[in-house]
């Protein structure tokens, strides 16, 4: 109501193509994980976490998405707090951890120079995290869509307040691991060594070393990964099918009947799954870092898609 028709449908547009890229980065990295802790040939795991995503998705559409959703963050967090603390014990206690960062001048997180060509600073992670968390909690179908299915508004914001508290601390968590990883491998480049091929491969790398002989600990990681991976890739795999259908396939055909929306949310769903399964092996044949390449995506189209919704006037209520 908002919006005229082409600047819904351009928004749309942009909003899909974000979340397809995106979520083609979030299946790949896993995957690649797995590749790394098991034999599993890296195609053979790209597959596997496509394919899991895309048919509990079409078959069981948003309260599949949200149930798989409380599950997985139910073996996130505990799984990344137990790679920390392990990894932690391992290397002698945060104390070599906090030294090790400030000899490699790592520490960056009292920089405040407004140069903007300077990547981390005080003010680019301020401003461009809450454009980011704007955008995500605001715009994206696949957050939205999640308040939607709230029985009230009340309950909605109930909803979109406490999901604060586990977004912080598996954010928390992945700066904590970084850290120990770095701290590990300091003086002792995994990449240049050639002992792996991706630099995102360092994490599953450490935790092969440093775990070998603790029964089930590689798994709990893999594991934590891939509800990391289904969460994401689930519910952004049910929003594209939603944005497809409403805002392009439903505005030029709305005398659509119920049967056969269903049926076609349901090829929508297959459609987007296999296609960002084949994004996912063309990410594979690239060099460069895959998280670095999934951040500059999200900025790429949050920027501008923010600026419209803030920018429109509400004409339904004027």
């Amino acid at each position: 109501m908002r919006f005229h028709r082409y600047v819904r449908m351009i928004v749309s547009g942009l909003e899909i193509l974000s979340t397809t890229l995106y979520m083609a980065v979030a299946t790949f990295l896993p995957a690649l994980a797995l590749y790394t802790v098991t034999p599993l040939d890296l195609r053979w795991t790209i597959a596997l976490t496509s394919i899991t995503c895309t048919i509990y998705t079409s078959l069981g559409g948003m309260k599949a998405v949200i149930w798989a959703d409380v599950i997985q963050a139910l073996v996130m967090i505990p799984g990344m707090l137990a790679m920390f603390i392990l990894a932690l014990s391992y290397l002698g206690g945060f104390s070599a951890v906090e030294d090790a960062v400030q000899r490699g001048g790592r520490m960056t997180l009292y920089r405040t120079d407004p140069d903007p060509r300077i990547k981390y600073t005080v003010w680019s992670m301020i401003f461009g995290i809450s454009i980011n968390a704007y955008h995500a909690l605001i715009c994206s179908q696949a957050y939205v869509q999640r308040w939607l299915s709230c029985k009230t508004v009340r309950k909605a914001r109930i909803a979109v307040a406490s999901s604060f508290i586990p977004l912080a601390l598996m954010n928390i968590f992945a700066m904590l691991i970084g850290l120990t990883v770095y701290a590990y491998y300091e003086g002792c480049d995994p990449l240049l060594l050639n002992k792996v091929s991706k630099g995102d491969q360092i994490v599953p790398h450490m935790v092969v070393n440093i775990f070998r002989n603790i029964p089930g600990m590689a798994g709990l990681f893999v594991s934590a990964a891939f509800c990391g991976t289904l969460s994401s890739v689930s519910s952004g795999i049910n929003a594209l099918s939603a944005m497809a259908f409403s805002d392009f396939i439903g505005v030029c055909w709305p005398n659509i009947s119920q049967n056969r929306s269903i049926w076609i949310s349901k090829a929508l769903t297959f459609f987007f799954g296999t296609f960002v399964m084949i994004l996912a092996y063309l990410i594979s044949l690239m060099s460069s870092n895959i998280l670095g390449i999934g951040l500059s995506i999200s900025g790429l189209f949050a920027g501008p898609v923010v600026a419209i919704f803030i920018m429109v006037r509400n004409t339904h209520t004027a």
